[in-house]
């Protein structure tokens, strides 16, 4: 037994040791270091200087938890370079952050990619609530920006992890996203997307004005994932950019205006997005797809979703609520008004959805009149658009 216990007391004195051998170069009064973190209580004032030093110091140094202690913090900006660890608050009740108070300088007002900025790290985000103020509605792009280096735009991997965290924004925040995974804009269109993961785990982001969800561009192995989280915005989750990634979406609460999910037109197709048990839902009349993946030809799965739409048939874009290629689409619940429910390309496969849609052509469409090549309809109860394929084009089986 002796023998066991003497390296776990050595790894505890090694620990001990080395958080009281930290020397950090911050106000001693707002930052200090205590059991291997460096902790910042709020000053009632602007607290930047002193969230910005507790971070970089802790990239200089190699401290993994920076933590704010109850209460209420003010910034206008924050910006840290490798930095790996956690940023935690206190907990969401306890810990307010409040991003705009004061407003950045002037000279950055218009806009800055991001009101907290991680390059080329490995952070974990948690525990708190952040608010915007109204004094600069128009100064960021996003509240999170995970990026890469303006000096070498080959040093282009970030890891990010965002849990527990709640978010209100203003109704003059002017399009600002919560989230964007993007390359510095010093780097040009033609250097290589960022890589690495993006996780989004329990946020609750409420936006009462026009602004935006989630945003990624991201190539290589990269890995997106979003779950157990409530987002009601202009839209939820957008892939943008040449992007090569896997995302995946289960168990999430959208409330949407503009659209739920998309991936732009210039997406490769190994891309795949998987989105399972969501409920993504309008709440207005909408212009475009609810959810669009037929920009990636990638091998997509579709199961358990419910997509609902509150607005009249006649202003709904035409391809409707879901729209896919090479995809498994499966129990999913449509219901609303829409033009269409689901819109298919090639090789895919719906089986076993429901359809409770007013629908002024059809249930289901194709991208092209007549049927897509490999297209599998299984038993579910489902209407079609004038254009689409007949029973001697496609596998179609047990409509009612």
């Amino acid at each position: 037994m002796r023998m066991m216990i003497k390296p776990f007391l050595a790894v505890l004195l090694f620990f001990t040791v080395s958080a009281e051998a930290v020397e950090i170069n911050c106000d001693a009064d707002s930052v200090f270091v205590r059991d291997a973190r460096i902790e910042v209580k709020p000053s009632n004032g602007d607290d930047t200087a002193a969230i910005q030093c507790a971070l970089q110091e802790a990239a200089r140094v190699g401290v993994q938890s920076v933590r704010l202690l109850s209460g209420s913090f003010s910034i206008s900006e924050l910006s840290v370079s490798k930095f790996t660890g956690q940023f935690v608050g206190s907990g969401r009740t306890n810990t307010q952050l409040t991003v705009g108070s004061p407003c950045p300088e002037d000279g950055k007002q218009n806009k800055l990619p991001g009101a907290i900025s991680f390059a080329n790290g490995n952070v974990e985000i948690r525990n708190m609530t952040i608010s915007r103020s109204g004094n600069c509605p128009a100064a960021y792009d996003a509240l999170f920006w995970f990026t890469g280096s303006a000096e070498n735009c080959d040093q282009r991997t970030v890891f990010a992890n965002v849990d527990r965290v709640d978010v209100a924004s203003l109704p003059n925040d002017d399009d600002t996203a919560i989230i964007n995974v993007s390359r510095p804009a010093a780097c040009s269109d033609s250097s290589p997307a960022m890589t690495g993961a993006l996780r989004v785990n329990r946020l609750n982001y409420v936006s009462t004005g026009a602004n935006a969800g989630i945003f990624a561009a991201m190539v290589g192995d990269a890995s997106i994932a979003i779950s157990n989280s409530k987002i009601d915005s202009s839209n939820c989750f957008t892939l943008f950019g040449k992007s090569v990634a896997s995302v995946v979406m289960r168990n999430n609460t959208c409330k949407f205006s503009d659209y739920a999910v998309s991936a732009s037109i210039d997406t490769n197709e190994q891309t795949q997005f998987s989105l399972q048990d969501n409920v993504f839902e309008a709440t207005g009349a909408i212009a475009n797809t609810a959810v669009d993946l037929s920009a990636s030809n990638g091998s997509h799965t579709v199961t358990g979703n419910k997509l609902i739409t509150k607005a009249d048939a006649g202003s709904t874009a035409p391809i409707g609520l879901l729209g896919v290629s090479d995809g498994y689409v499966a129990r999913n619940t449509f219901e609303g008004k829409a033009v269409h429910a689901v819109t298919v390309g090639d090789s895919t496969v719906l089986t076993d959805n429901s359809f409770d849609l007013t629908a002024t052509d059809g249930d289901i469409s194709s991208y092209v009149p007549g049927c897509p090549s490999g297209l599998i309809i299984g038993a579910q109860q489902a209407s079609f658009s004038g254009t689409f394929c007949s029973q001697n084009d496609a596998i179609i089986a047990d409509q009612k």
